[in-house]
C-alpha cells in the first residue's frame, strides 16, 4: 500500500518536472553556465524519476519478471541516483568562477562520485548493500546503511563546502535556505534509508528540490534583480563617499574662495575707495590721470575675481538670473564708460552705434546684461593692437508685442581667430593660439561666463573671424519691454551719453556708524561720505559697536560681516536685543568682501536691512545712504 501510494506521487510529480523542464528549454536556452546547470539537472532529475517509477513496478511485480531483469532495474536505480546526485553538484559548481580552483574542485568531485559509485554496485552485486529475494523484494544488506547514509553524508558535506567556497554568488537568505533544505533531505532519506528501505522516496524528493531550487535561486530575472540590488546597494554606497568627499570638497572650495575674495577685497576696497576720493579732488591734470589709471586697473583686478566667482557659481549649478526692471540707457552709459577708457589707453578707436529707437524701460538682469556686453568688448579690445573696436546695438519686435531680441554686434581689426579654434572659445581656461596671446592679462573665463548666460537668458551667440584681419561677434538676447520710453536722447555721433550732472547728497543732520576692525576701511568709508556733510563715527570692534549704539542714535550703521570676536551677524543680533539703546532702531547695512553665491540672501535673512559688496563704490553708498537716510535730514546739490 506505501509503495503504491509512492509511486502513484512519483508519477505526479514526474509530469511537474516535465512541465519545469519544457519551460526552463524555453527561457533558458543559451544563457548563463547556472542556468544551464540547472536546466541539465531538470532533465536528469526527471530521467532518473522515471528510471525509479519503472524499477519500482517491475520490482513490485515479484514473480513476473527474471532475476536478471530485477538486478539489472537495480543498477539503473543505482546510476540514475548517483547521476542526479552528480548533476547537482557541478549545477552548484556553476556558481563558482571558472578558475583553475573551481576545476580541480569538479575533478575531486568526478573522482570520489566514481569510487563511491563503485562501491554501491559492488555492495549491490555482492549483498552487502542491497539484494533482491526470490519474490522480487528489497533486501538491506549488513553495509546498507554504512554504504546509503554514507553517500548521503558525501552529497551533503560535498554540497556544503561548495556553497562555503561560492557563497559570494548567494544572499544571506539563499544560503540558510540552501543549508535548511540539505539539512531536511539529509534528514529524510538517512531514516527512510535505515527504517523504511521497501519505500523509494529519493526521486520523490529530488523532483520536488527542482522546483525548490528554481524558485530560490534562479526564478525569472529574480538572480539577475538580486545583483543588480547588491551592485546599486554597492555603487549607492561608493557614491554616497564620493558624495560626502565631494560636499567637503565643495565646503573647503567654498571656504577657500570666500577667505580669497575677503582677501583680495578687502585692501581692493582701499585702493579703489582712495583712488575715488583722489579723483574726485582732482578733475583733470597729472593727478587725475594717475588715478583714472589706478582705477582702471583695480577694475580689471576685480573684475578677474568676480570672473573666478561666476566661474564657481557656474560649476555648482548655482548661477541664476535675477531678472527686474532696469533702464537700458543706463547699461549702455556703463558699458561705454567702463569699455571707452581702456580703448583710449590702447590708442583704439572704439565707436558705438546704437538704434535709438531701442525702448529703454525693459525687465531682465541688468548685471548680466551689462556683463555681457562688457565682457565682449573688453574680448575684443584686450586682443586689439590696432585700428578699431565697433560696438553695434539693434533689436527686433517678434509676434509679441512684449518682447525686443536685442543684437550685439562687436567687430574688431584684431588678431583674429583660426576658423579651428572658434569652438575653444566659450570653454572654460580655454586661450587659443598661446603665442601670440601669452602676454594678454585674463583667466579665459570671461568667455565661458558670457556663453553661459546668454545661454540662461535663450540667447545665442555667433562669431566669424579672418586670421590676421578681426573677428565680429554677434550676441542675440530676449528681452522684455516694461515701458513706451525709448533711446532718443543718445548721441550716435560720440557713441555715449551727454555728460550726466552729478547729484551730491547731502545730509548734514544725519548720523552714520561705521563698523569696521579694518583701519583704512573706516578711512575710505568716512572719506568718501565727506562730500556728503554727515556726521560720521568710528567703531573697530563689534563690541565698539554695542558701546556707541547704546549712547548715540544713529540713522545707519555700515557694518563690515567677518570681523574678530564677534562678526557682524552676532553684533546685529545683540544690537537688536538693546531695544531701549539710543541706536537699536537704525537702519544697518552690511559690507563684505564676500561675493559668493548665496552669500546677500543669508545676510539679509539675518536681519539686515541691505547689503553692500567690498569694494565699496562712492555711488552706491551714496544712494543707499539716500534710501535710508530719512528724507526730512536730505539736502541735494548739482555739480558739474
Amino acid at each position: 500500500m506505501e509503495a503504491h501510494y509512492i509511486i502513484e506521487s512519483e508519477i505526479a510529480v514526474i509530469f511537474l518536472s516535465i512541465t519545469l523542464c519544457v519551460y526552463l528549454q524555453i527561457i533558458y536556452s543559451g544563457t548563463s553556465a547556472e542556468k544551464k546547470g540547472l536546466l541539465r539537472y531538470a532533465y536528469m532529475t526527471t530521467a532518473s524519476s522515471a528510471v525509479d517509477i519503472l524499477v519500482s513496478v517491475i520490482l513490485a511485480e515479484g514473480s513476473a519478471y527474471s532475476a536478471g531483469a530485477k538486478y539489472f532495474c537495480s543498477v539503473l536505480w543505482q546510476c540514475a541516483e548517483c547521476g542526479v546526485y552528480f548533476m547537482f553538484m557541478r549545477y552548484i559548481a556553476c556558481f563558482g568562477a571558472s578558475s583553475s580552483g573551481n576545476k580541480r574542485m569538479l575533478y575531486v568531485q568526478n573522482v570520489m562520485m566514481g569510487v563511491f559509485f563503485y562501491l554501491q554496485l559492488a555492495g549491490h552485486f555482492t549483498g552487502a548493500n542491497l539484494g533482491i529475494s526470490p519474490g522480487g523484494e528489497i533486501i538491506s544488506g549488513p553495509l546498507n546503511w554504512l554504504l546509503s547514509t554514507g553517500f548521503i553524508w558525501l552529497w551533503t558535506l560535498w554540497t556544503w563546502l561548495e556553497l562555503y567556497l561560492y557563497r559570494r554568488a548567494f544572499t544571506r537568505g539563499q544560503m540558510w535556505a540552501l543549508v535548511g533544505n540539505f539539512a531536511v533531505c539529509w534528514c529524510i532519506m538517512a531514516a527512510q534509508a535505515h527504517f523504511f528501505p521497501h519505500i523509494p522516496v529519493n526521486f520523490v524528493i529530488i523532483s520536488v528540490n527542482v522546483y525548490y531550487y528554481f524558485f530560490l535561486l534562479e526564478t525569472p530575472a529574480y538572480r539577475d534583480l538580486e545583483r543588480t540590488l547588491e551592485r546599486l546597494r554597492k555603487a549607492k554606497s561608493l557614491a554616497d563617499e564620493a558624495s560626502q568627499a565631494a560636499i567637503a570638497a565643495d565646503k573647503a572650495k567654498g571656504e577657500f574662495l570666500a577667505n580669497m575674495s575677503h582677501e583680495i577685497r578687502t585692501p581692493l576696497t582701499t585702493i579703489m575707495g582712495m583712488d575715488e576720493v583722489i579723483m574726485r579732488k582732482y578733475e583733470s591734470g597729472p593727478v587725475y590721470e594717475y588715478a583714472r589709471d589706478i582705477q582702471s586697473a583695480g577694475s580689471s583686478l576685480l573684475h578677474i575675481i568676480n570672473d573666478i566667482l561666476d566661474f564657481s557659481k557656474i560649476e555648482s549649478g548655482q548661477l541664476e538670473l535675477a531678472s527686474r526692471n532696469y533702464d537700458l540707457g543706463q547699461v549702455l552709459r556703463d558699458v561705454d564708460n567702463m569699455v571707452k577708457i581702456r580703448a583710449e589707453q590702447k590708442g583704439l578707436q572704439y565707436t558705438a552705434q546704437i538704434d535709438d529707437s531701442l525702448p529703454d524701460e525693459l525687465f531682465g538682469d541688468r548685471i548680466r546684461v551689462q556683463q555681457i556686453m562688457v565682457n565682449i568688448l573688453n574680448n575684443a579690445v584686450k586682443y586689439t593692437k590696432k585700428g578699431s573696436v565697433k560696438f553695434t546695438l539693434t533689436g527686433v519686435k517678434g509676434d509679441d508685442p512684449s518682447l525686443i531680441v536685442l543684437h550685439v554686434t562687436v567687430t574688431d581689426t584684431g588678431i583674429g581667430i583660426h576658423a579651428e579654434d572658434i569652438p575653444k572659445l566659450f570653454k572654460s581656461f580655454s586661450r587659443i593660439d598661446a603665442k601670440e596671446t601669452h602676454n594678454i592679462e585674463g583667466t579665459g573665463l570671461g568667455l565661458a561666463i558670457t556663453g553661459r548666460l546668454i545661454e540662461l537668458m535663450g540667447g545665442n551667440v555667433e562669431v566669424t573671424s579672418t586670421y590676421g584681419v578681426g573677428s565680429t561677434f554677434h550676441v542675440v538676447i530676449p528681452q522684455k519691454i516694461v515701458g513706451e520710453k525709448t533711446l532718443r536722447d543718445y548721441e550716435l555721433e560720440s557713441g555715449h551719453k551727454k555728460k550726466e550732472v552729478r547729484k551730491i547728497l547731502k545730509a548734514p543732520g544725519a548720523r552714520v556708524l561705521v563698523v569696521d576692525d579694518n583701519d583704512m576701511n573706516r578711512i575710505v568709508l568716512r572719506s568718501l561720505m565727506k562730500e556728503n556733510e554727515v556726521k560720521v563715527d568710528d567703531a573697530e570692534s563689534g563690541e565698539d559697536c554695542l558701546r556707541l549704539c547704546g549712547k548715540n542714535a544713529y540713522d545707519v550703521i555700515l557694518m563690515d560681516y567677518m570681523m574678530p570676536r564677534m562678526d557682524g551677524k552676532e553684533t546685529l543680533h545683540n544690537l537688536r536685543a538693546m531695544t531701549d539703546a539710543p541706536g537699536s532702531k537704525a537702519k544697518v547695512i552690511v559690507c563684505t568682501a564676500n561675493a559668493l553665491v548665496g552669500v546677500r540672501a543669508e545676510l539679509l535673512s539675518a536681519g539686515f536691512d541691505d547689503f553692500l559688496s567690498k569694494p565699496v563704490n562712492g555711488k552706491e553708498l551714496e544712494e543707499m545712504l539716500a534710501k535710508y537716510i530719512p528724507p526730512e535730514k536730505i539736502t541735494q546739490s548739482m555739480e558739474g
